[in-house]
């Protein structure tokens, strides 16, 4: 699994260096799983003189001088539920959120545009809701609904079509399991994300995919497949 973040990290080796120790710490202490170690980092400047703290702090091989600033995890730690401290998680998420937001054009910083750009970064944190999006935006929870309100539509409706565009993306563009997929997007199992699929474009996850990719891909994940 390959985390990256260089999209919202600002230039600077320091920076960047700073928020790779914060996405890890998250992930540690969100799972739980502290002695938990990426199987490999990455950064596009170059090798510092001393790289004591690098390896102190990431406990795995360290590559300079690479395409993209990455995090890269052990693919099964995608099942581990967040059951830790949430604290540094909470702060790398609200510094995100804020990013996505502050880079929002200045003919469309509608609240409904606002929600949609927030929700991808929530997904799977098991903290998608409006309450989340209000504290990014400091503001009471109060505004954005009645923001939402004023432009005939709610947080739930945003959250759905988000999940629409994001679920035919991935199924597209991936060959992840229907199942992965269903929870990447807050599905508590495949069955209710099939539902809701089927209400969206008509079709099976796995027929929609079929029909995408244009290949026969079968998927363990879908009843009857």
């Amino acid at each position: 699994m390959r985390q990256t973040i260089e999209a919202f990290v600002p230039a600077g080796r320091q920076i960047t260096e700073r928020y790779h120790i914060l996405a890890l710490t998250a992930a540690r202490h969100g799972t739980g799983l502290l002695d938990a170690d990426p199987i490999r980092v990455t950064f596009q400047h170059s090798r510092p003189a001393d790289t004591a703290r690098h390896v102190e702090a990431f406990r795995s091989p360290i590559e300079f001088d690479a395409d993209h600033n990455d995090i890269f995890f052990p693919k099964h730690l995608l099942d581990t539920p967040l059951s830790g401290d949430l604290a540094v998680f909470k702060k790398l998420m609200n510094i995100y959120v804020r990013y996505r937001i502050d880079r929002l054009n200045q003919f469309d910083q509608s609240m409904t545009t606002t929600v949609a750009l927030a929700i991808p970064s929530l997904l799977g944190t098991g903290r998608c809701n409006v309450e989340a999006v209000a504290e990014s935006l400091g503001v009471n929870v109060k505004k954005p609904q009645r923001l939402l309100a004023a432009e005939e539509t709610t947080f739930s409706e945003i959250l759905d079509n988000v999940r629409d565009a994001m679920a035919r993306r991935l199924l597209t563009e991936s060959s992840a399991p229907v199942g992965r997929i269903a929870g990447l997007l807050d599905y508590s199992a495949t069955a209710p994300f099939t539902l809701a699929f089927n209400r969206w474009t008509g079709m099976s996850p796995v027929a929609y995919r079929k029909q995408m990719q244009g290949s026969e891909i079968g998927d363990a994940d879908e009843p009857g497949a």
